[in-house]
């Protein structure tokens, strides 16, 4: 998130502009299932991938508990002694992309033609094992090979997950793309603009914008139908960003829609009762502990 004022802060390279300016760096982590977000950081440019990652990942491992199986990484966190920390201490697996140094280039390139095998989409892979410097044991190495106007191009997986085909593998950093897309879809949010410097602000901004996104990504699938592949600002712009009559009276706020889309209607009525029966208090602690009850005329 570029920073435009006067006040010192640190510089880093700008996710689309490529060039380095000032700005805050946020770091998401996403469910690759449904793109969505889970949890986000924001901190100050200048911290090593093991400072960002580690940090993120045992939050969102307290997050997600059990269910959390795999981390997906780009090539910059390709680092021995934070893939060590997430092989021995969290006990996860990981996928990320190997950084393209020319020694480990030569390393794909060593391996013999005849262990290759094509893939579906026309690519040859195979595997080996290798070493990380402040890695403890081997990691494995997937290599995909094929060939771009007559010339060989090698992309390297570095992965602990021994058991999965490579193919599989693959297939999952795969999903990393679309959830790429979230920085562009969430532009609406205005994630980018920043409400001063101060880290805990900026985080508090992010966070009550993530609870929105994810909110708007519950209700497109709640709805389904045509809905359900509805990008979240499609949905906010043509059946959420609506006008309603809001009035606050004893224990109740009351939100009155006059001008509505009726697939909107089941899902809100009731809803407290709905709360109540999946254990949920539906007080709003933000609110005074009031409920919200919705109306439409």
């Amino acid at each position: 998130m570029g920073y435009f004022g006067k006040k010192r802060i640190g510089k880093d390279k700008h996710p689309t502009r490529n060039i380095s300016m000032k700005g805050i760096n946020a770091s998401f982590t996403h469910d690759q299932e449904t793109g969505d977000p889970i949890f986000v950081r924001a901190d100050y440019p200048g911290l090593k991938p093991g400072d960002v990652a580690i940090p993120m990942l045992n939050t969102t491992k307290d997050i997600l508990g059990d269910e959390m199986e795999t981390a997906v990484f780009d090539k910059w966190f390709s680092v021995g002694a934070l893939l060590d920390y997430i092989d021995k201490e969290m006990e996860l697996k990981y996928v990320t992309l190997l950084k393209r140094y020319q020694n480990r280039v030569e390393e794909m390139k060593s391996i013999p033609a005849g262990q290759f095998r094509e893939m579906a989409d026309g690519r040859q892979i195979a595997f080996k094992h290798t070493s990380l410097r402040n890695y403890q044991g081997e990691a494995k190495l997937i290599v995909v090979w094929f060939q771009e106007d007559g010339e060989d191009k090698y992309y390297g997986y570095l992965t602990n997950d021994v058991g999965s085909l490579e193919e599989e593998t693959v297939a999952i950093y795969g999903k990393r793309w679309g959830i790429e897309n979230f920085l562009k879809e969430a532009i609406f949010l205005n994630i980018d603009k920043l409400p001063g410097t101060e880290l805990n602000k900026i985080s508090a901004m992010l966070a009550i914008k993530l609870v929105g996104y994810c909110t708007v990504s519950c209700l497109r699938r709640d709805i389904g139908g045509g809905y359900a592949k509805m990008d979240r600002a499609g949905i906010f712009e043509k059946k959420l960003n609506i006008q309603a009559f809001v009035r606050s009276k004893g224990e109740k706020i009351h939100v009155t829609y006059y001008r509505y889309p009726p697939e909107l209607v089941p899902l809100f009525q009731g809803l407290n009762e709905k709360l109540k029966s999946k254990a949920i208090n539906p007080k709003i602690p933000w609110l005074n502990n009031k409920i919200l009850v919705f109306h439409f005329k």
